[in-house]
């Protein structure tokens, strides 16, 4: 078989196979997200080095995806994802007194902290989509962590 025809075959099988079986979104698979999300940003070293497959089937595909795809841009030091990522870490200086005022311990190793280092990272996603790509200044990132679902983890 040609090898593009194979491709788009295999393509075609995976992406029936994700259809077919896809976990439902849940308060535990969004908080496990959430913490890998957190991970990628304050270890990622950790991150990328982390089997993701483990957690393959505890979240829903396009999320699990979305890890993975993450994944692979670490692991390659993708020059946007390491922007991204000097983005973020500006904002937890600015956002870790906030945290800390809500109880969340900002240690890397903290589940509840990387929780909601994943969910900043999300909600300034959203800023961003919704603000014609632009990005937050200040007082908009220290707003963004303390919406309470973020310090509710």
């Amino acid at each position: 078989m040609d090898s593009a025809v194979s491709g788009l075959v295999d393509r075609a099988i995976t992406a029936n196979a994700r259809g077919t079986w896809d976990p439902p979104a849940t308060a535990q698979s969004g908080a496990l997200y959430d913490e890998l999300k957190g991970i990628r940003t304050t270890d990622r070293d950790r991150f990328a080095n982390l089997d993701l497959l483990q957690y393959y089937g505890s979240m829903p595909a396009a999320q699990f995806q979305e890890l993975q795809n993450d994944q692979a841009l670490v692991r390659k030091q993708d020059p946007a994802a390491a922007q991204n990522q000097t983005r973020l870490t500006r904002a937890l200086v600015l956002t870790n007194p906030v945290f800390v005022k809500a109880g969340i311990d900002p240690d890397p190793a903290s589940p509840s902290y990387n929780i909601a280092v994943g969910m900043l990272g999300s909600a300034l996603s959203q800023w961003s989509a919704n603000n014609n790509n632009k990005l937050p200044d200040d007082g908009e990132i220290v707003q963004a962590a303390r919406q309470k679902d973020i310090q509710s983890r």
